[in-house]
């Protein structure tokens, strides 16, 4: 019989890893097994997130063009439209890692907000998959833009950190196998190459080695049944 977490209130936790780690299988199992949480996820989380989030993976640049001018006629943040601003004006100079930076804090000021702290006020727990961390660890080490910059923008973005993280880790070698051999459409970033992935899991190391929040790491390299099964044993520690 599987076991089931009550998650304690005001308790705000992520799971994070590099593409290929497989955080959306583990999660499968997971959270069926938690009570008393909101889930979300990063770029996403709100409908306007989610329209961000569109626009930072999206192939098709006629797509990305529309999904900006829509996006401007939501219910979004007066910071949240400042960063989207900051994005559009990047994006028009085809600078599209700088595009990157403020469309993930955009996106996260609006998770943030409507998501996090409006549920944690109303004692609930909040579990996210992705947070700042995965900036720093993309944008910041794998592409190479000054990480102080990326992290004082996402602090002006959000008001509230994670209580922890869970960091599912696997060599980039076995990452990018699994990636090869996925089936449905790629993203922009399950396209990248072998290197930016390697980059990327650094990031999250080095970043994480900085103590910002507590992390727990998980070998991704077991079946995804132990995986599940050792994130529900740190999430109920925790609890």
């Amino acid at each position: 019989m599987k076991k089931q977490i009550i998650l304690n209130e005001n308790t705000y936790s992520n799971i994070v890893g590099p593409d290929g780690a497989g955080k959306d299988s583990a999660m499968a199992i997971v959270i069926p097994q938690l009570q008393n949480v909101v889930l979300f996820r990063e770029p996403g989380g709100t409908i306007e997130a989610e329209m961000i989030r569109e626009i930072i993976l999206s192939t098709s640049e006629e797509k990305r063009k529309e999904l900006f001018s829509l996006i401007h006629q939501t219910d979004i943040l007066s910071r949240t439209r400042n960063l989207i601003e900051l994005a559009q004006k990047e994006y028009l100079s085809n600078n599209m890692d700088m595009m990157e930076v403020y469309l993930f804090a955009a996106s996260r000021s609006e998770t943030n907000e409507k998501v996090v702290k409006k549920s944690l006020k109303e004692k609930k727990a909040v579990f996210g998959s992705r947070s700042v961390s995965c900036s720093m660890a993309y944008q910041g080490h794998a592409r190479g833009i000054d990480k102080n910059f990326i992290w004082e923008t996402n602090m002006k973005a959000i008001d509230r950190l994670p209580d922890y993280e869970i960091f599912l880790d696997i060599p980039t070698e076995v990452a990018m196998k699994r990636l090869s051999n996925r089936t449905g459409k790629q993203d922009r970033l399950d396209l990248e190459g072998q290197e930016f992935h390697r980059k990327s899991r650094e990031g999250y190391l080095e970043f994480f080695a900085k103590g910002h929040f507590p992390v727990f790491i998980v070998d991704a390299t077991q079946s995804i049944g132990k995986v599940a099964e050792d994130i529900l044993t740190i999430i109920e520690k925790q609890n």
